[in-house]
């Protein structure tokens, strides 16, 4: 398959407006646009890219396709109920790459160069959930992710997280567990330090290398979300009841806190620039200055009326200037910071993921056919 791209057409423009919004336009883009598109095999549940955009891989059913520039297939068996897919960041040493799917539990595949599994001896399932790469792919930490927010914990061993050293292809430490689930875990883009917010809203800081607890940030009277490291790494922001605190890692000490409205779970990111912090719930998405440190800062991006239909994920891309928002089978919206422009894309049944140069992203329709749209 290949990521060759037409002009697309022009869209139509309308300005949106409401009392707490900014006014911006929107561009809808719709089917036929697309710059390209490959009809699948069967319903599809997961969409990866490789490093390079050599290789697309897609979970149908227990398979996984791996499509090539050509349109070659290959074909790997599975799992039931693959949720998501992901390949490593940066290729392995031997050029090939690393594949991870996330059913009951996670699976470590390993591709060559030519997008084809090694023997089944180089396959790794780890009993866990969820995996999150580093950003430069040195390090994979996998958890079981806490199906929920409820105060009430059950019986049974503590969770860990377990670290992966992804260019040694092997298991480095576990972290150990301190309460009945994790609710968010990540690794800084430096990939030095972890951090963990478990069930307890206590969120601790690991040394990534030695597996020591550096700080604990201790927040049991809220109730803590989600959070994200900033692109340096010298700092994380925490979402959760209290609002948005952005705390330093060498320290641990709060540099600063804001209070959002919205009392509902959601998801903060930042943006490359560390200029911007997006948030969600099912209220609203809001983009919020974080050189000025207060609510002045900030422009709804989004408010959602019902409270039912929000952007469950997001990322910023094109150094920042870009916060891409999906919700499955409802919309995939692109929203420029600089301009206000609001690009509006047609339902698809999963997150979409952006090439490497950031100039499009794939998506999987209703009608299950993958599509390359042009940003």
């Amino acid at each position: 398959m290949s990521l060759e791209r037409k002009a697309s057409t022009q869209g139509i423009f309308y300005n949106a407006t409401d009392n707490d919004s900014e006014s911006y336009r929107v561009v809808w883009h719709k089917l036929g646009e697309e710059t390209g598109k490959v009809p699948l095999r069967g319903p599809a549940s997961a969409l990866a890219l490789s490093p390079g955009d050599r290789f697309v891989a897609v979970a149908v059913g227990k398979e996984i396709h791996i499509y090539s520039r050509s349109g070659h297939i290959e074909v790997i068996e599975g799992s039931v109920g693959i949720s998501q897919l992901s390949f490593a960041p940066t290729w392995t040493n031997d050029g090939g790459y690393m594949l991870v799917s996330l059913a009951d539990c996670v699976k470590i595949w390993y591709l060559d160069s030519h997008g084809k599994p090694y023997a089944n001896k180089h396959q790794v399932t780890v009993q866990e959930n969820m995996a999150v790469f580093s950003s430069d792919g040195s390090v994979m930490i996998c958890f079981t992710q806490d199906k929920g927010f409820e105060r009430e914990v059950g019986a049974g061993p503590f969770p860990h997280v377990t670290v992966w050293d992804v260019t040694a292809r092997r298991l480095r430490t576990y972290l150990p567990g301190h309460s009945r689930g994790v609710r968010w875990a990540a690794v800084s883009p430096d990939s030095t330090s972890i951090a963990v917010v478990e069930r307890d809203d206590k969120v601790r800081i690991w040394n990534a290398a030695t597996g020591g607890c550096e700080h604990i940030l201790d927040l049991t009277k809220a109730c803590v979300w989600h959070g994200g490291f900033s692109p340096n790494s010298k700092c994380i922001a925490l979402y959760g009841s209290f609002g948005i605190r952005v705390y330093a890692i060498a320290t641990g000490a709060k540099i600063f806190d804001w209070l959002p409205c919205g009392v509902f779970p959601g998801w903060i990111n930042w943006t490359s620039n560390r200029l911007l912090l997006a948030t969600a719930n099912p209220q609203e998405t809001t983009l919020w200055d974080a050189a000025l440190k207060d609510v002045g800062g900030r422009v709804m991006v989004a408010k959602n009326a019902s409270g039912l239909d929000w952007y469950p994920s997001a990322r910023f891309f094109d150094r920042g200037r870009k916060l891409m928002c999906h919700c499955n089978d409802v919309a995939t919206d692109v929203y420029d910071t600089l301009s206000s422009i609001m690009h509006k894309f047609p339902q698809g049944t999963m997150p979409p993921v952006c090439s490497s140069d950031e100039s499009c992203f794939l998506a999987v329709g209703q009608d299950q056919t993958l599509r390359i749209w042009k940003i």
